[in-house]
């Protein structure tokens, strides 16, 4: 199974794209989005002399020609941040890592990014792929995973986000996209990895949505197929995130975690039951799975 080189075209064509906005004042990004009228310019300018040590930005917004909002977003796009502005995206708003980056939550998270790039992804390892599972369906497994993938492509790294839950998908809901084809298609081999989602308001983000659910995903999961996709695409990206099913309900997490070779447990407090952990946990071992810890969710 050949990987589609239209994911490295997508991502050199951002890149290029990054290159070219970094080279360009503020001023302009403002006049290309229409935020500001290119007749306008000059008079900010003026106004910046007049005003020592003010920045375009603020002398503009100060003249009322442009709000703060087009300012940020201006600056967001310059400088190539990874965040979203409230209203400007289709993605939702349990993505708080994409639009609060101060948040207590989008801080646990980056604490726990580093920790993972530090015990795992920074090494030299065999597999780059990571199953994010919990024992039960309200431990806040999908939200967290999707968080986490958002981080990683914050800091350049090439992420990929695998809706593998197909009783319960929620991946495309998070990020805005239509369901008619994903995972289930391409293990039915229906479709082939073109099919995979470049997440356009964030930069080196990719999503694979779970497609339609099957009949049976416990058979279509266990394929040969699925540990020969996985591996396949870790070989193109920094950092693949499985999102799974809840283990306490189905075989298809251990099965999934299994082909990743690595999983990372995620509980909610007040919620999980230590004793399903615990089973959890045992089972993964045996397996052979390298758990490399587990989240308590707060949020």
């Amino acid at each position: 199974m050949l990987v589609s080189s239209l994911i490295e075209k997508k991502s050199n064509a951002d890149q290029n794209d990054i290159v070219h906005r970094h080279n360009r004042p503020i001023g302009v990004l403002l006049v290309e989005a229409g935020a500001l009228a290119r007749n306008s310019v000059d008079m900010v300018q003026l106004h910046q002399k007049r005003e020592k040590d003010v920045l375009f930005g603020q002398a503009a917004v100060k003249l009322g020609l442009v709000t703060q909002r087009d300012v940020d977003r201006a600056l967001a796009r310059q400088f190539d941040v990874n965040y979203l502005i409230t209203g400007d995206s289709n993605i939702s708003s349990e993505i708080f890592a994409a639009y609060h980056p101060s948040a207590p939550e989008t801080e646990a998270l980056r604490r726990l990014r580093t920790t993972l790039l530090m015990m795992h992804f920074d090494r030299d390892i065999d597999s780059r792929a990571l199953a994010i599972t919990s024992a039960h369906r309200l431990d806040g497994r999908s939200v967290l995973a999707a968080n986490l993938a958002v981080m990683f492509a914050q800091i350049g790294k090439r992420t990929l986000l695998i809706d593998a839950d197909l009783r319960n998908p929620r991946q495309h809901e998070l990020f805005g996209f239509k369901n008619p084809k994903g995972l289930s298609s391409i293990l039915a081999n229906r479709d082939s990895t073109e099919i995979i989602e470049h997440v356009g308001d964030l930069n080196n983000l990719f999503v694979l949505p779970a497609g339609v659910s099957p009949p049976s995903p416990q058979d279509l999961i266990g394929r040969s197929i699925f540990p020969m996709l996985i591996n396949e695409l870790g070989k193109q990206f920094d950092i693949v995130l499985i999102d799974t099913p809840p283990a306490n309900k189905y075989s298809d997490a251990h099965i999934i975690s299994a082909a990743a070779g690595n999983a990372l447990v995620v509980a909610r407090d007040n919620v999980s039951q230590v004793a399903a952990l615990q089973d959890m946990a045992e089972s993964f071992t045996q397996s052979g799975v390298n758990l490399l810890g587990s989240v308590l969710n707060k949020f």
